[in-house]
């Protein structure tokens, strides 16, 4: 067997697409990333009998993979990672069966039904599997299979096949196969890592980690356009802060901030993304604030904690926490378990509710522009007046909740014998060998991603219609602009990749996860970067206005316009205001069309067409408003 060039690997793997676990199963996702961890140790040089006690994945298999991915597909280009993904191309027996089922729905219904204990097809309770395939082969009788076809033309009769199949269908239906194993198991298999487990003892660092949301009791003000046309500051509402908080030491290990109303799925995730991901110096504008020797944070002040991740996450049952991606994530990407509290009952999260009590009284309280802990309060004198006297805007608010954050993480606490947290967490971990666990580098893109979610979507255009291939999102067409999307891709289900931090683009991938192109917006969609929120309201107000629905219409600027007549009379919406300026004002995209263009049916190539090759390769590499432009169409 010729030796592999690890120098020519290194460089083939920087042209791999990724694969988005995603869309995967959870045992296909698990060994697809067994197997890419793999992969990437033996092309960083490791020695095979490492590789295999560090994944499980056998010396010879580790070969047989690598070889896969350098393998060059029709298009002469290596197949990379998806290479990886398990059972892409299916085995001949499951083939054969998968056959047999289209042939014979009922079949493949009369196995589940067995296999499950529905009434309708048997009594027996937990039919394993050899007397399944008994059934199997006395109802393949009497459906009228011969002995000359398929399974019985096989040595096994297909039990191979149907054990394969079996194990398939009880992935997909996690729920009917733990209720096979009767009442206990169940009740087990459904309340682990959701169940209320009070008094939670945690030593280790990162071993439970509590998470909340806390409205900050201070305003801050935005620039706003007065009747006069003059710019002027004006009180806009209140931040959330999202913390999350290791229970063993106290330590703020990461927090997000979110200037909207209230918070959701995104704000959580991007605090634990922010808990995982080393933390990065905030460079301070205010002269008065400046860190701790020790940074403050963690990964600035113990090494060991760099993309450190816990065993547990303590949530409530807010509505932004229990959202199904939120929890997906948490458990496929940071893989911890959850731990929700009861309804009502913010002792379950007392910690992190201390911690804001600290916050607030220590820092926000003791500023102009407080709101006081509740209308009563004293402190609560003018806010709206002082947020806009001293000038107080959002950036002030970030930089403020990172220097006290830092201050707190570097102050003595009587509850941990007057040692600050940094102390206590610094100690675990040095002296008592209490590590906490670490992201595998080939995991950290995960992390990196934590915020995106994955949506199904269908490949529209064609020919007929004189389009190219596109998908539909939130009511705007997008299209590829780094590559074409295959024709044959028209009609079928894919998968895109969102950050609802910027919806104006996104990245697609087949049905099996593998990367196709990136897609931009038409229009000022895709020119203009913008949150999933403020697309979702911009759609709001156009069908509030009965506006045509035009691809190039500018939806986003009129959007931002209505925003900031409507701010010189509500605090609510200057905020919008603000945030919808803050978020489009990066550099306009270029490569997407500014006016409307005629569009001309874009025909399917036959004996009267006079494209050139090299025309055709052009015409499918740009938009159909490009080719327009240049006169192609």
């Amino acid at each position: 067997m010729a030796k592999l060039n690890v120098l020519e690997l290194r460089q083939s793997r920087e042209s791999w697409s990724p694969v988005n676990t995603d869309v995967l199963s959870q045992d296909a996702r698990n060994q697809y990333l067994q197997r890419k961890c793999a992969v990437d140790l033996y092309i960083d040089g490791n020695p095979l009998k490492k590789i295999s006690e560090e994944t499980g994945v056998l010396s010879c298999e580790i070969i047989r993979l690598v070889r896969k991915c350098i393998a060059l597909n029709e298009n002469q280009i290596s197949v990379g990672y998806e290479a990886l993904i398990p059972r892409k191309h299916t085995a001949k027996k499951i083939s054969k069966l998968q056959k047999l089922f289209f042939q014979y729905p009922s079949l493949e219904t009369y196995i589940i039904g067995n296999y499950f204990n529905v009434k309708e097809y048997t009594l027996e309770y937990n039919m394993n599997v050899r007397t399944l395939h008994t059934k199997f082969l006395d109802e393949c009788r009497r459906l009228g299979i011969q002995d000359y076809e398929y399974p019985f033309t096989l040595k096994d009769n297909g039990y191979d096949a149907l054990l394969d199949y079996i194990k398939s269908v009880e992935s997909k239906k996690q729920i009917q196969s733990i209720r096979r194993e009767g009442k206990d198991a169940r009740q087990k298999f459904e309340s682990t890592g959701y169940g209320k487990a009070n008094n939670l003892i945690a030593l280790n660092p990162y071993g439970i980690v509590q998470i909340d949301g806390h409205k900050i009791d201070m305003l801050y003000s935005v620039e706003v356009e007065n009747e006069q046309g003059e710019i002027v500051c004006m009180p806009a509402t209140r931040a959330w802060l999202i913390a999350v908080i290791d229970v063993a030491t106290r330590v703020i290990i990461g927090y997000s901030v979110s200037p909207y109303e209230n918070y959701n799925q995104s704000d959580v995730l991007m605090a634990v993304h922010n808990s995982i991901v080393p933390h990065e110096k905030m460079e301070f504008t205010h002269k008065s604030f400046e860190y701790p020797q020790t940074g403050g944070y963690p990964s600035l002040a113990i090494p060991e904690t760099e993309w450190a991740t816990f065993d547990m996450i303590m949530l409530d049952n807010a509505k932004s926490h229990l959202a199904t991606n939120t929890v997906d994530k948490l458990l496929n990407n940071v893989k911890c378990t959850v731990n929700f509290g009861s309804v009502a009952t913010p002792e379950t999260r007392g910690i992190v509710e201390r911690f804001f009590k600290t916050l607030e009284i220590g820092g926000f309280h003791r500023l102009p522009s407080t709101t006081g802990s509740n209308i009563r309060d004293n402190k609560r004198n003018e806010p709206e007046r002082d947020s806009v006297k001293y000038h107080i805007t959002y950036n002030d608010i970030c930089e403020l909740l990172e220097y006290l954050i830092a201050e707190y993480n570097n102050s003595a606490h009587s509850s941990l014998e007057n040692q600050t947290p940094l102390q206590v967490m610094k100690r675990r971990i040095q002296q008592a060998g209490m590590y906490p666990y670490v992201i595998p580098v080939e995991l950290r893109k995960d992390i990196e991603k934590l915020t995106y979610f994955t949506e199904e979507r269908t490949v529209r255009g064609g020919y007929s219609t004189g389009t190219r291939p596109h998908i539909s999102y939130l009511g705007t067409k997008y299209h590829a602009y780094d590559r074409k999307i295959p024709m044959d891709l028209i009609n079928k289900k894919v998968f895109i990749e969102v950050n609802p931090a910027d919806v104006s683009h996104v990245e697609l991938y087949d049905s099996q996860g593998v990367f196709v192109a990136n897609l931009v917006a038409m229009g000022e969609w895709g020119r203009r970067p913008h949150s999933l929120r403020t697309h979702k309201a911009a759609l709001i107000r156009k069908n509030r206005n009965k506006e045509k629905n035009n691809v190039f219409s500018p939806n986003l600027s009129l959007y931002e316009n209505e925003l900031r007549e409507n701010a010189k009379k509500s605090r609510r919406e200057r905020t919008k205001a603000a945030i919808a300026a803050a978020e489009m004002g990066k550099p306009y995209r270029t490569s997407v069309p500014t006016e409307p263009v005629k569009y001309q049916a874009l025909q399917k190539p036959n004996k009267a067409t006079t494209y050139s090759k090299e025309e055709m390769d052009l015409i499918n590499s740009i938009s159909i408003e490009e080719a327009y432009k240049r006169g192609l169409i």
